[in-house]
């Protein structure tokens, strides 16, 4: 049988949440500050419903496939974890009903400490005390409590006994004799609670037991059963544990680096004077992570030292907050990354300048996405020069340049710099199907960058090419010239499948289309390039969906931030992506190339299976669904400002 600790972790992984039947504070006043990872949604049954309810989940055509897929994944678990919580995904999913949490909290030399809460009641009936919701509740939080622990007795090699845990009644499974290789399990007036560390289980129910009122009550072990022998710490535990709670003391709530992040995202809530809370909350601190992954390991404790020196010790935490079905919006992601000031190191170099996102005379109105933002790259080579000197020593920087790029290409970056403008785009796109090959399933990628001397880039192109001597095969279409760098077939059956999952081996085509510089992934997407940039064939910039979503962009950037700060906007088009998608579920080569990969990934042999069911949904039906969606990142003078958003598609 597995470990259960394993079991459990996976078990409270799949049913975080929160609430309780007496007032009570919610889960950020409950996890300590030193929270690295949070994870919250106030009402799991809504965060659920929401999924469950939306178009695309009930539309007919659609609806069995995704049954069918469900099912095979329920299956699987089942017969896995299942097997523990006494239950398939569906009865999980039950459980989650009021608020729900996870958190994670590092520990000086050794695994992070988790902290998940599940709250069996949902809000709702909670707030009108719904007397036959709550024992519902309490009946499935019994019920996966019990599984659990009818698990745990099967290895004989795990011990379980009861404690008293502050006010709070807690199982805790021992595995062996080692203290510390242990996780606790309490069930408190409806609300599961689960942690791998005593300690951090004790400061959430004392956090709890404060706020009602109650008095802390002293430890004090139950009698064990045969199988229950209760293990003491000695006395340097006990002195760990002290330092632990003070550790544990401040709440998250205290926490600037979470409040003030997570401020910046629900400041604007959705718009429109709608002040709906999230149905989803998320901040992580990365540099939090960082210093406790490297407590383990040598060489990231070096590098940690760097972190000042890289000005990443600025980065203050990471918030995220999101809706879905509310207003205008079918989903709605609004998330800060919190630096402090003044910006120095790689963030100082990494600095967003204004621009003109409209899609150039190139750009074709069937992509899956299109990007676009600018930067200063003569900036940004400069500040990583005095980074790379501050770290190696003076002029080490000048001589790596020299001789990996200068003596290599003939270009001096200084010099090749000043004729780039600092505007970039970044697309992606599918091309004509080739008949009995299986159609890509992600597309093909294209950059373009602006500038200034579009005669310039040309030469350099040709004579860079020439001098590094990589042997590319020159070739014209609509009187553009470009150059194509193949990638070999591979000579292994590993490589060969690795170059199948890209769409064959990997291939560069540099191109000079008007005034930016072009490398494209494949030939076909290149010649669309090409021909749109001549006149033939619609354009992006004259795209209705696309005007539409530039224009909410627009707005949406206005009240988030004001100005003309540095961004990057993307557009996204979900209905070239649902007819490639199609058109691959069709494709007998396709099928074939699913078959392989069933052999060793269980998600594709239930991908394989689903469709073996149901077959592929109707294009129609996909195409229903079909809304753009539009993104940006914003360069604020508290840190990067993101937000994305997908259209509400309008009822038929």
């Amino acid at each position: 049988m597995r470990s259960i600790l394993k079991s459990l972790v996976l078990t409270a992984g799949l049913t975080a949440a929160t609430f309780t039947l007496a007032e009570r504070p919610g889960a950020m006043r409950l996890y300590p500050s030193r929270s690295v990872v949070f994870v919250r949604t106030p009402d799991g049954a809504e965060f659920i419903d929401k999924f469950q309810s939306s178009r695309f989940f009930q539309d007919p055509e659609i609806a069995p496939f995704l049954g069918s897929l469900f099912g095979k994944i329920d299956e699987a678990y089942q017969s896995g974890p299942g097997e523990v919580t006494g239950g398939g995904i569906s009865d999980l999913m039950q459980l989650a009903q009021g608020e729900v949490a996870f958190g994670v909290v590092p520990r000086r030399n050794e695994g992070p400490g988790l902290l998940f809460l599940a709250d069996t009641v949902s809000a709702a009936d909670r707030e009108a005390n719904d007397s036959v919701a709550i024992a519902e509740g309490l009946d499935r939080a019994t019920h996966l409590f019990d599984s659990i622990r009818a698990a745990a007795t099967k290895d004989g090699d795990v011990r379980i006994a009861e404690e008293q845990v502050a006010t709070t009644k807690v199982t805790v499974f021992r595995r062996g004799d080692k203290v510390r290789a242990a996780v606790g399990f309490a069930e408190r007036e409806g609300v599961l609670i689960f942690s791998n560390d005593r300690i951090l289980l004790e400061s959430l129910i004392t956090k709890w037991d404060e706020a009602e009122g109650l008095a802390a009550i002293e430890p004090v072990a139950e009698q064990a059963t045969e199988e229950e022998t209760e293990i003491q710490p000695d006395d340097d535990e006990r002195k760990r544990a002290e330092r632990l709670r003070q550790r544990y003391t401040e709440p998250l709530a205290d926490n600037p680096g979470f409040t003030e992040s997570l401020r910046e995202c629900v400041s604007e809530r959705i718009g429109g004077g709608d002040d709906t809370p999230p149905q989803l909350t998320i901040f992580v601190d990365p540099v939090g992570i960082f210093r406790a992954v490297a407590q383990q390991n040598a060489g990231m404790r070096i590098a940690l030292a760097t972190l000042p020196v890289l000005g990443l010790d600025k980065i203050e935490g990471a918030s995220a907050a999101m809706w879905i079905d509310q207003g205008d919006w079918d989903s709605l992601i609004r998330a800060h990354l919190l630096l402090g000031t003044p910006r120095s190191g790689v963030l100082k170099m990494l600095r967003l300048k204004p621009c003109d996102p409209t899609p150039g005379k190139a750009i074709p109105d069937q992509v899956a996405t299109y990007q676009c933002g600018a930067v200063d790259f003569a900036a940004t080579l400069e500040g990583a020069g005095k980074l790379y000197d501050r770290i190696r020593g003076e002029g080490e920087f000048a001589k790596l340049v020299e001789e990996q790029f200068t003596k290599r290409t003939g270009l001096i970056p200084t010099e090749t710099l000043e004729q780039l403008t600092g505007r970039f785009v970044s697309l992606q796109a599918y091309g004509d199907i080739e008949e009995g090959a299986a159609p890509r399933v992600t597309p093909a990628r294209a950059i373009l960058l602006d500038v200034e001397d579009p005669e310039w880039a040309k030469r350099t192109l040709r004579e860079t090419l020439d001098r590094i001597k990589v042997s590319p095969k020159w070739d014209e279409h609509g009187g553009v010239e470009y150059a194509r760098l193949a990638q070999p077939e591979a000579d292994s059956e590993e490589g060969r499948r690795r170059q199948r999952r890209r769409g064959g081996p990997f291939a560069a085509h540099l191109a000079v289309i008007g005034e930016q510089f072009v490398y494209a992934e494949t030939e076909a997407l290149l010649h669309k390039l090409i021909d749109t940039h001549a006149g033939i064939g619609p354009r992006l910039a004259e795209h209705l969906p696309y005007r539409l979503t530039a224009s909410r962009t627009k707005r949406l950037g206005k009240a988030t931030v004001g100005g003309e700060e540095g961004r990057i906007v993307k557009y996204e088009d979900p209905s070239t992506q649902f007819r490639q998608w199609h058109v691959a579920g069709n494709s007998d080569a396709s099928r074939e190339q699913l078959d392989r990969m069933a052999e060793f990934a269980p998600p594709m042999r239930w991908l394989r299976d689903a469709l073996d069911e149901t077959g592929v949904p109707p294009l129609e039906a996909l195409m229903r669904h079909a809304a753009p969606a539009g993104a940006a990142i914003y360069d604020t003078p508290r840190g990067f400002r993101f937000v994305q958003f997908n259209f509400r598609m309008e009822e038929e």
